[in-house]
């Protein structure tokens, strides 16, 4: 009986230790220091070129993050750095929607990442405009060269009649 009572807790001793040997192997049997990279959130920075006259465009800054269940935390309309205005949407979208001078070759704004986890991270968004490079200029032929006032912006001189 002793016999019988020894093979027997043998056999649950080398079960076990062939199950621990499987989960071990597996990555089933993990410790405390365990990898989170399912709960890690990598905003990832943004650069999006503008036409000027083309504020309806929509972009996404979740687009390029990594995470599960993104989400932007700060929505609504954003001022930008230079003082441009942004309506962003919690699922990333957003839209610049009061443009800067174009004189500005560039705009910036920064937004939180959010995963279903609440781990969050931080990126910055640069905006670049294509900016029209025509202009009206003052001539001695137009229709109003007496009367018209001129003035000279950046590279161009526009004209208005008055």
């Amino acid at each position: 009986m002793l016999k019988f009572a020894f093979d027997k807790w043998m056999k649950v001793l080398c079960i076990f230790t062939l199950v621990f040997f499987v989960l071990s192997m597996t990555g089933a049997a993990c410790s405390s220091s365990s990898s989170t990279s399912k709960y890690k959130t990598d905003a990832i920075s943004d650069t999006y070129k503008v036409p000027a006259s083309q504020t309806s465009k929509t972009f996404n800054v979740l687009a390029n993050d990594k995470g599960s269940g993104l989400k932007v935390v700060t929505t609504g309309y954003i001022t930008t750095a230079k003082g441009g205005k942004v309506l962003m949407k919690s699922n990333g979208a957003f839209s610049y929607v009061k443009p800067v001078a174009c004189s500005k070759k560039s705009d910036s704004f920064t937004y939180k990442a959010v995963n279903r986890y609440g781990a969050y991270d931080t990126a910055k968004v640069t905006l670049n405009f294509k900016c029209s490079t025509s202009c009206s200029t003052c001539s001695k032929t137009s229709t109003c060269s007496k009367t018209s006032t001129c003035s000279k912006t950046s590279t161009c001189t526009k004209c208005s009649c008055k």
